[in-house]
């Protein structure tokens, strides 16, 4: 009996000591450049490996990156070889290989991880170990910090590194002027790891993140009158509903609602969107498409629409308060924003109407607010004069943290903000309020090493940063 509780007890890492490069893993990357991208992540690339070379008498899988959606396309970018637990990598056109992951390692050992760091900077010590689930099973979870500054590094055994992949070895702590994180690993298709934070796993070439045209997506718009007094009478609705082919191209069928009721639909035309994000609308009875989007403009581009009938000019790309891209394009004298994920603010056919009001107020996703025009503090709106006052972000400190958490809320809220601490795998672990105070203090001490999401909602606005616990 006692052999058999010992067996028991070292059974999970002899479980998860199996090579991790194998040919049926594939891993996605999403990785920005600083000065391009800003503070989030513009495109991403997929891994694996395939088939066996021999260097310098060392046996090696080869590695290739592909940046094409379809993953029609790769090229070889390193080899790998493990040994026991220690993994090896060796870039293209250089004459060793280096030590990318140790899973074999210790708490308190220190780690020569010279992949991307020069000799003299590629000291990392082994903080914790912990064993944590992911997508509902318990992996190996290795924390490390990089000796030369404050940065971390987090290993998880059987996926990688949460740096992305190739990253084990400090990629992220040791090259400035942009970063990399892990989108998604799988399996034989089946997916080991997803970040909490996107939908897909492939982020298109620096364009877009999410898509615009999505089923089960609703725009909601104030109709009313103008002249003499502003008034709304009613709430109509724009949504996605099944899907058709139209010579050969796959449309969703794109339907108004009147006062956003679905018994009181009438079809509106067929609208879709590409892998070069960009949106074409055909309206009903005509034959020819139109474009709407091209979320492809670079700052400084231009472009002519049919359906404005006009040229667009991309002014400027910022980031709002939510991690949205907001895309400030000018035509015919005036500015509008196209916005990720949501279409524009004046909503999703970029529609102005004489005569009368028609204001875009909302976007829905299966029936949950996902953007509301900051102008209005409900969907509902009302025509005065009145500031409506928007939830506002936050900031967090310390990151990491391993006791507490300052949360500064950047201006006084006017209603109660609820929270929540999610873990990787998107399970709640705690809930909290916050009871008009600028700062919270989140105890956290209780909480295993890992990453961790904070969500912070006041009434429909959801705000999400994350954090590491050490």
């Amino acid at each position: 009996m006692k052999y058999l509780l010992l067996l028991l007890f070292f059974l999970p890492t002899f479980a998860n000591s199996q090579p991790l490069f194998t040919e049926d893993m594939l891993w996605s990357t999403m990785t920005g450049s600083g000065g391009d991208c800003g503070n989030y992540y513009c495109w991403s690339y997929y891994t694996k490996v395939a088939g066996d070379t021999i260097i310098d008498e060392k046996q090696y899988k080869r590695v290739l990156n592909s940046n094409d959606s379809l993953m029609n396309h790769w090229s070889v970018v390193g080899y790998i070889r493990e040994v026991g637990q220690k993994i090896f990598y060796r870039r293209m056109n250089t004459e060793t290989d280096c030590l990318l992951y140790n899973f074999g390692c210790m708490v308190g050992d220190t780690l020569n991880l010279n992949c991307w760091c020069t000799d003299k900077e590629s000291e990392f010590k082994v903080d914790s170990i912990n064993y944590l689930p992911v997508m509902g099973k318990n992996r190996k979870h290795i924390y490390l910090s990089y000796l030369n500054n404050s940065s971390t590094e987090l290993w998880i055994e059987g996926i990688g590194s949460i740096g992305g992949v190739l990253n084990g070895g400090g990629s992220n702590n040791c090259i400035t002027g942009g970063s990399e994180s892990l989108l998604c690993c799988s399996k034989n298709g089946v997916e080991l790891y997803h970040d909490y934070e996107y939908n897909n796993c492939y982020l298109n070439s620096g364009i877009i993140t999410k898509k615009v045209i999505e089923p089960n997506k609703k725009w909601m718009y104030a109709i009313g009158q103008e002249y003499p007094t502003p008034i709304i009478n009613r709430y109509d609705c724009l949504t996605i509903g099944e899907d058709t082919v139209i010579s050969n191209k796959e449309y969703y069928k794109l339907y108004n609602l009147y006062n956003c009721e679905y018994e009181n639909s009438k079809l509106r035309g067929f609208i879709r969107e590409t892998e070069d994000a960009k949106v074409y609308f055909q309206p009903v009875n005509e034959k020819q498409e139109w474009l709407l989007y091209d979320f492809g403009l670079n700052i400084g581009d231009s472009i002519y629409t049919d359906w404005n009938d006009s040229y667009l000019y991309m002014d400027s790309i910022v980031t709002d308060e939510t991690n949205k891209k907001i895309y400030y394009v000018r035509f015919q004298n005036q500015s509008i924003q196209w916005i990720e994920e949501v279409g524009s603010n004046i909503g999703l056919l970029m529609e102005r109407i004489t005569g009368g009001l028609r204001i875009f107020t909302c976007c829905f996703r299966n029936e949950e607010l996902i953007y509301r025009l900051p102008e209005y503090s409900s969907c509902d709106i009302t025509l005065s004069n009145e500031v409506n006052k928007m939830p506002v972000p936050f900031n967090l400190y310390p990151n990491p943290a391993s006791e507490k958490i300052n949360i500064v809320i950047n201006k006084s809220p006017t209603t109660i903000l609820t929270g929540k601490i999610i873990a990787i795998d998107g399970t709640i672990i705690k809930s909290f309020k916050i009871d008009n105070k600028p700062n919270y203090i989140l105890d956290v001490h209780s909480l295993y090493p890992g990453l961790y999401f904070i969500q912070i909602r006041s009434g429909a606005e959801t705000y999400t940063k994350k954090v590491i616990i050490k």
